[in-house]
């Protein structure tokens, strides 16, 4: 498919110069509809510690309908970092992202979403775990907590657990990943889904020899709570239907765990079968798996060093994402790839 876009700043003949010195970091942001946010975003990134001729920002606006050029706009006048501005027809996270590597000049990418904010420190801190070219780094995200609902307590202590011993992770999120721009080449980019490309990429990696990394504690980006239940249940919904094409291109990837969203595919279905012709023996085995994942969730309050908020809530919070990426692998096995086979599958990383 043809790619349309703008290059702003080509227009703009004076920045050129400024703009075509090769640097060591292209930090690469899609964005669309969030013009606030982003202006959080790339005043983080005005402040790093880094040299700023070191550095440039590239944003890419996936054709918003708000004032996100304006705000780019404006944040550029006075800023000590190239900021460049790119515009396309919407087609999704993942191929914006392409489009702002495509047009890069640093050889280490550099991502983050326009939602999150970055530590002082970010940039510099990546390059103590980079040496190795053939590296996907990811860094250690924190949940920037807006208020003290229920939602933003949970995510917060979900993502403690998360994080904890992050050397290995299975997947590196694009919302703070480092991969060399030769690299990212190599691999092909991302693939044209609304989520989940990074996972995606991260397995073609790993399929190609390449290592994946956290930096345990370095490398911080604040991710802004979804505090808003709508968000939070859609968020998860879309996982869940994006995940059916990752567990059919990388099926020798993926593994079996009772307590992944694949697990709860797996134990449903049948259950669902067996209310035909046993009801007694669907409920005993449908409270006994609800236990086992309660027990599981569990895991993730007790590691908690703040638990802030009751444990009832948070395993009902915890059912409830479970419920959400249920339902998103379901509704793509029948109604998208029509292939209601794949519910008994459930193989795919939790």
């Amino acid at each position: 498919m043809l790619t349309l876009f703008i290059d702003v700043d080509v227009l703009n003949t004076k920045n050129h110069d400024k703009m075509a010195a090769p640097q060591t970091f292209s930090v690469v942001i899609a964005t669309y509809n969030r013009a606030r946010l982003l202006e959080e975003c790339l005043g983080s990134l005005i402040s790093q510690k880094y040299p700023n001729d070191r550095f440039e920002v590239i944003v890419v606006d996936d054709g918003s309908s708000d004032d996100t050029g304006d705000a780019v706009a404006a944040m550029k006048k006075g800023s000590p970092v190239s900021i460049r501005y790119l515009v396309q027809e919407n087609q999704g996270p993942g191929l914006a992202r392409n489009l702002g590597v495509s047009k890069a000049t640093g050889k280490i990418i550099a991502f983050m979403d326009d939602d999150d904010t970055a530590d002082e420190n970010w940039l510099s801190d990546s390059l103590k775990h980079l040496d190795d070219e053939r590296t996907i780094l990811g860094g250690t995200t924190h949940i920037r907590r807006e208020d003290d609902s229920l939602l933003s307590q949970y995510e917060a202590m979900n993502n403690e657990f998360q994080e904890a011993g992050k050397k290995s992770p299975k997947y590196v999120p694009t919302r703070n990943m480092f991969i060399r721009k030769k690299a990212f080449e190599e691999l092909g980019g991302f693939r044209d889904l609304r989520t989940g490309e990074d996972m995606d990429l991260c397995f073609r990696g790993l399929s190609r020899g390449y290592r994946l990394i956290g930096a345990a504690g370095d490398c911080i980006i604040w991710e802004k709570s979804r505090a808003n239940l709508k968000e939070f249940m859609k968020k998860y919904l879309t996982y869940g239907f994006n995940r059916v094409y990752l567990m059919r291109s990388h099926p020798q990837l993926t593994r079996f765990s009772l307590m992944s969203p694949g697990g709860i595919v797996l134990s449903a279905a049948p259950l669902a079968f067996m209310l035909f012709f046993s009801p007694l023996l669907a409920a005993i085995l449908s409270v006994g798996y609800i236990l086992a994942v309660l027990s599981f969730a569990s895991r993730g309050y007790m590691h908690a060093k703040e638990r802030s908020m009751p444990l009832p809530y948070f395993l009902s919070l915890d059912l409830l994402k479970k419920l959400m990426y249920l339902l998103g692998q379901s509704q793509c096995c029948i109604f998208k790839v029509k292939d209601p086979r794949m519910l008994f599958q459930g193989l795919i990383v939790g």
